[in-house]
């Protein structure tokens, strides 16, 4: 694992706003990587603060990072810029507000290379006020030599292996022919539509027993923000609409997965409506129509489950 032989080039991205709190310590964290053949690509989302200038003056004592400046266009942007930039054979993401493990990078692509996989999917250390909280994925290597199984297991949750996030993952380029660009329409759980979207692409898939990343709690982030339950319901949905129609021609999965969804509607729209969501209920309403033949004629679906749609089948076609 400490072999210093052909060591490819591991392209970082690090998409900040409003950072310069946490910027110095997270490129510590990568700057110190027993793995030191990186580049580290840091995009400043039109930050308000001193981030772009305090991510310069460091730019300027190490030529393995560079750093870009573009307009507030929100994480889904400064990631796709990000990609554009990326030159190495692995890539991978970094949340501002964390960190890397001092190995991270070289056990990671040890793993990746020595299970000749596409991705690499690790556990993660969540930093608490007083403590670190360890977030294992699996309690040893397991590869897998198809996608449907990892797929399925995150999307029967949305949060085993991970879920969607983009950073307890790395990726070899190789076969991947592109780098899907994450969906600037999305603002919530664009993640997830992101990873499956690649997931997708992958025949080879190593998981890692252990905690690669760092994960520092931020009681500031913006998932936590009582005023944007709504619109992350909302995005939510639209997310999940998008994996649907990515995963149409998988049929396995596309038809399970969709039928698992069929299933949440009726109650989704009763919480919308009870939480007075107004946006929400249209949305959800509005798609009924589309998971009809999928309700009725799932042989697995209650019968409650199908009278539920049906009245609000009814009650969407009655206020048309």
């Amino acid at each position: 694992m400490n072999s210093k032989e052909k060591r490819g080039l591991v392209s970082i991205v690090v998409p900040i706003y409003n950072g310069e709190a946490y910027l110095e310590k997270c490129i510590k964290s990568i700057i110190n990587q027993t793995y030191d053949n990186f580049e580290l690509i840091l995009v400043d989302d039109g930050s308000t603060d001193n981030t772009y200038n305090l991510g310069k003056m460091i730019a300027t004592k190490d030529n393995r990072i560079s750093i870009f400046h573009y307009e507030n266009g929100g994480v889904s942007c400064a990631r796709n810029e990000g990609i554009s930039h990326i030159n190495g054979e692995y890539f991978t993401f970094v949340d501002v507000d964390d960190e890397l493990e001092p190995s991270a990078l070289e056990k990671a692509i040890f793993y990746l290379e020595s299970s000749k996989s596409n991705v690499i999917i690790y556990g993660w250390n969540v930093q608490l006020e007083n403590s670190v909280e360890s977030i294992k994925i699996c309690d040893e290597i397991q590869v897998y030599k198809s996608n449907e199984i990892v797929l399925q297991r995150i999307l029967q949750n949305y949060s085993d292996f991970g879920g969607g996030y983009p950073w307890n993952k790395l990726w070899k380029r190789q076969g991947l022919l592109d780098i899907e660009l994450f969906d600037i329409k999305l603002s919530y759980f664009e993640d997830l539509e992101w990873s499956v979207r690649m997931l997708q692409k992958t025949d080879r898939i190593v998981l890692c027993p252990e905690c690669l990343y760092k994960y520092n709690v931020n009681p500031n982030g913006a998932t936590q923000n009582p005023k944007r339950k709504e619109k992350n319901e909302l995005e939510y949905h639209k997310a999940i609409h998008s994996i649907i129609k990515t995963l149409s021609e998988n049929t396995s999965i596309g038809d399970w997965f969709k039928e698992k969804y069929a299933q949440e509607l009726p109650n989704g729209i009763v919480h919308a409506k009870r939480m007075k969501w107004r946006t929400v209920e249209n949305y959800l309403s509005s798609k009924l129509c589309e998971f009809t033949n999928t309700i009725m004629k799932s042989k697995k679906i209650p019968l409650k489950t199908k009278i539920r749609f049906g009245i609000l089948l009814l009650k969407e076609k009655m206020m048309r």
